[in-house]
């Protein structure tokens, strides 16, 4: 099977116009169709709409009640370690 890749264009009646290179076989082939746009309804996912200093949502280990952080992460790790049992480590 080859591949050839065409620019074509629907038209408002619904048809197909493309032109093909010379030489082509005649035979069936399958069209498989890629919408161009110019803007994909994906491309809001990617707009960044920036919020002034005071409005930003800030948080750090004092919002989670925990005073020390070494301490909490040791309490994590030695929790883990009694849960999966002693070999994990």
């Amino acid at each position: 099977m080859v591949t050839i890749t065409l620019k074509g264009r629907i038209t408002d009646d619904g048809r197909l116009e493309v032109e093909l290179p010379a030489g082509l076989p005649p035979g069936d082939v399958d069209v498989v169709l890629q919408m161009i746009d110019d803007m994909n309804e994906n491309d809001n996912l990617f707009v960044f709409e920036g919020k002034p200093l005071g409005e930003l949502e800030t948080g750090g280990w004092e919002d989670l009640d925990i005073e020390d952080s070494t301490k909490w992460v040791d309490e994590q790790r030695r929790k883990e370690q009694e849960r999966r049992g002693k070999w994990m480590y």
